[in-house]
């Protein structure tokens, strides 16, 4: 009798990706969109928010408005260090940065310079994270899948077949090449995204064709990592 093939993927880790490195230890924690009321000075970021995530050009529009405010500086970082920032006078701000191989979640800082009716003057902040790419292509695939198994075309899809459109491969590619090329990997940006074909019959042996992906890594155009797997 044939051995039974299984794999189970803990995590897919779409992994050098642009926006996707860990997160700086030291980056600043993000607030709650503050009331700008109460007579006192007062900023808030109105656009990007945490749902948002930086376009693939690295172009970032930050729009912030405030009260009480003589400046307003515009801080993003991102990665190990990095960071780009402007500073524009006044209570409001619609600001551009370009950000330059942003990988990691990038943290917005909207800081702002203010003087109470004493003669001091404070220092007031918002901070938003926003979603990395990594995390936004992740969400499009599951809103895909979700949608998709409400359709009559994939609600009973057969799956018996190695080119049959429920195979999870088939099902997970499909919904992978939808929108890997909107993305590209951080440290091969001219590489065109994919999902590794399987090994060949003869490298799956004693197991079933289909046990494992060919072996392939980033420099390959592969954003895919098996963390954890069992055979048997």
């Amino acid at each position: 009798m044939k051995k039974q093939a299984w794999v189970l993927l803990l995590a897919m880790l779409f992994v050098w990706m642009t926006v996707q490195t860990a997160w700086m230890d030291e980056a600043p924690a993000p607030t709650e969109q503050p009331p700008l009321d109460g007579g006192v000075p007062g900023i808030r970021i109105l656009s990007p928010t945490a749902a948002d995530s930086v376009a693939g050009d690295g172009v970032l529009m930050v729009d912030v408005e405030g009260v009480l405010l003589t400046k307003i500086e515009v801080i993003a970082t991102w990665g190990e260090e990095r960071s780009a920032s402007i500073e524009v006078e006044g209570s409001s701000a619609y600001v551009t940065l370009q950000l330059t191989q942003a990988a990691g979640p990038v943290t917005v800082i909207a800081r702002g310079y203010g003087q109470d009716s004493d003669g001091t003057k404070p220092t007031v902040e918002h901070i938003v994270t926003l979603r990395c790419a990594r995390d936004e292509l992740i969400d499009r695939m599951i809103a895909l899948a979700l949608k998709n198994s409400k359709e009559k075309k994939y609600k009973f899809a057969p799956a018996q077949t190695d080119t049959d459109i429920a195979v999870c491969k088939n099902f997970v590619m499909r919904l992978f090449d939808t929108y890997k090329k909107e993305y590209y990997m951080q440290e091969f940006p001219d590489l065109p995204l994919h999902m590794p074909l399987n090994r060949r019959l003869v490298e799956c042996k004693p197991y079933q064709y289909g046990i494992e992906w060919a072996i392939e890594g980033p420099e390959d155009g592969s954003p895919f990592e098996i963390v954890a797997q069992f055979k048997y």
